[in-house]
């Protein structure tokens, strides 16, 4: 196999950057055109957090807050050069195929692919959707004889949910303390404003001493 290394690719809008091998592989299975794909451009892609998800057709689990790795891997298998330029995707409904959420479109090189090349990259996406089904759609920017196509890939299947709180996360033990002491204090501003008063024993009043009754008494004396 003949190799191409290039030293940094930046993928713009995601963020990172990545080294990348260009190669003629010469094992590679044939790419078959079709008329709803009539170039002989393959794309494939694995999503790195479930292997073999390419080939596998289990529904893949993903939770919201997590961030997934698709890495893509481009085949050119037309006689002229072509150039990869941009990925995009989107989440769509299952089953009406209507697009629910798209992924922000980041362009790729430009990197120009001879025939039988092939080129890898990786996208980093953030999972934040409802809870519930949708269809992942690849799509592949690249631009042939001066056009630009969109290049789409299989279709998955995948489902989302939201993460399962447990009491003893960080964030959930900070919410606890921050509540129990908003509690305390408004119990003891409740106790400081009425049940101070209320569990306060009334003060006593001094006994007044009895002077009239001995003056009497020194009076007769003194008669």
């Amino acid at each position: 196999m003949k190799f191409l290394r290039l030293s940094t690719l930046a993928l713009v809008g995601l963020g990172f950057l990545t080294q990348t091998t260009l190669c003629d592989p010469d094992t590679d299975e044939e790419f078959v055109p079709t008329e709803q794909k009539p170039f002989n451009i393959r794309v494939t892609y694995e999503i790195d957090e479930h292997p073999q998800s390419f080939e596998s057709t289990k529904l893949i689990e993903l939770v919201n807050g997590e961030e997934i790795s698709v890495t893509y891997n481009i085949k050119n298998g037309e006689d002229e050069s072509v150039s990869v330029v941009g990925v995009a995707g989107s989440f769509n409904d299952p089953v009406t195929g209507l697009t629910k959420r798209n992924l922000t479109a980041s362009s790729v090189g430009p990197l120009k692919l001879l025939k039988d090349m092939t080129f890898e990259f990786t996208q980093k996406i953030g999972i934040d959707l409802e809870p519930e089904n949708y269809l992942f759609v690849p799509s592949i920017y690249v631009l042939k004889d001066d056009q630009l196509m969109l290049l789409g890939s299989k279709n998955q299947l995948i489902t989302v949910s939201d993460p399962q709180i447990s009491v003893f996360q960080p964030q959930m033990l900070f919410l606890e303390l921050v509540l129990l002491a908003s509690f305390g204090g408004l119990i003891y501003a409740l106790y400081a404003t009425f049940g101070a008063s209320y569990f306060q024993k009334p003060a006593t009043a001094p006994k007044n001493k009895k002077v009239g009754s001995s003056n009497v008494r020194k009076t007769k004396k003194n008669k």
